[in-house]
């Protein structure tokens, strides 16, 4: 009795190409993966060069907030209304400051109202492209010695002070960024 299910013989030439197809088919596959993965992979970077930017734009923004408030502060105490606190218009003769005295002997001053920090200016803050801007140093130089000497009833605060050999300015350089908050 004969199987009629049986299916044809394949020659070997007729294998040999069925087997080549599929490894053209497997090859085929491989490259799309690899074309994916390439793809997923630029595509996170990209994500992140945007994440980077926006990050980059948010921070912008709120130092210029912050830039704005503190230019319309008069670091004063006291005041009335939403006038005084909104906008920092104290009427008090008093400051409304914390001072602190860094390790190196500098004295930082920080509102209490806007946030601003005052503290010892270096030429690196005031060097662009190789170039010192003495007048804004001058200015700036000028607004902490005036705010070191604002009135307050707050204590001062410090720390164990050391002694630096370049008289701190390596500390004030490495500091530049940092603020009271």
């Amino acid at each position: 009795m004969e199987n009629k299910t049986e299916a044809p013989k394949q020659t070997m030439q007729e294998m040999e190409f069925e087997l080549k197809q599929l490894e053209i088919q497997a090859k085929r596959a491989e490259l799309e993966d690899t074309k994916e993965r390439l793809a997923e992979r630029e595509m996170k970077r990209e994500t992140k060069r945007q994440r980077g930017a926006t990050n980059g734009l948010t921070l912008k923004q709120m130092k210029d907030t912050d830039a704005r408030i503190q230019r319309r502060c008069n670091h004063k105490k006291g005041g009335n209304g939403l006038e005084a606190l909104a906008n920092g218009q104290g009427d008090d003769a008093q400051y409304a400051v914390i001072k602190h005295q860094m390790c190196n002997g500098d004295i930082w001053v920080r509102c209490l109202r806007c946030g601003k920090t005052w503290k010892p200016v270096t030429e690196k803050e005031f060097t662009v492209d190789g170039k010192l801007d003495r007048a804004a140093m001058e200015l700036a130089d000028k607004e902490y010695k005036e705010a070191v000497a604002f009135t307050t009833k707050n204590v001062q605060s410090g720390s164990i002070q050391y002694r630096f050999s370049d008289g701190g300015e390596d500390f004030r350089n490495k500091m530049a960024n940092v603020t009271l908050r």
